[in-house]
């Protein structure tokens, strides 16, 4: 389930926008609409709404940037990451997404320009997983070890 997202620079989105699931504190009615995970109180249910041109379908790419960024290596170094930042400054982009599945509470970062990504980590209830600045590798666990030579900086 979904705790929260953040984008930064990523087309309409200059500054970081975040989009949360947690309940705010003056929700009062619907409380069958909340799940509690620890002392986590997140929404089952959340609706994206506005005017025209205020983001909305921005902030979906964003999460469908992220998605194709985890999913899909790139096949070549020179290859350029896709970036559709704001204004299209060559500033980084940066996204990042909290979730829980089953039991455990995920974080994932990605920092990346068009040529590399800059920084990752992984988080699962708290304890760092994986964790990269370009191709240097600060966290990486045992069964990982392999991709110590085969990284590359996208």
């Amino acid at each position: 389930m979904l705790v929260d997202f953040k984008v930064t620079n990523f087309k309409s989105f200059k500054d970081t926008n975040e989009f949360s699931m947690e309940k705010g504190k003056y929700l009062r009615k619907y409380k069958n609409n909340i799940l509690t995970f620890d002392k986590i109180k997140l929404l089952k249910l959340a609706i994206l709404f506005g005017g025209n041109a205020n983001g909305k379908t921005n902030l979906l790419d964003a999460l469908r940037m992220l998605r194709f960024l985890v999913l899909t290596p790139t096949t070549s170094e020179n290859k350029a990451l896709p970036t559709n930042t704001f204004g299209y400054n060559s500033d980084d982009t940066k996204l990042s997404v909290s979730f829980i599945k089953g039991r455990k509470y995920f974080e994932y970062e990605l920092v990346y320009d068009q040529a590399k990504f800059q920084f990752e980590k992984l988080k699962v209830n708290n304890s760092v997983i994986f964790e990269r600045r370009g191709k240097e590798f600060i966290t990486l666990p045992k069964q990982l070890g392999g991709l110590q030579k085969k990284k590359k900086k996208n």
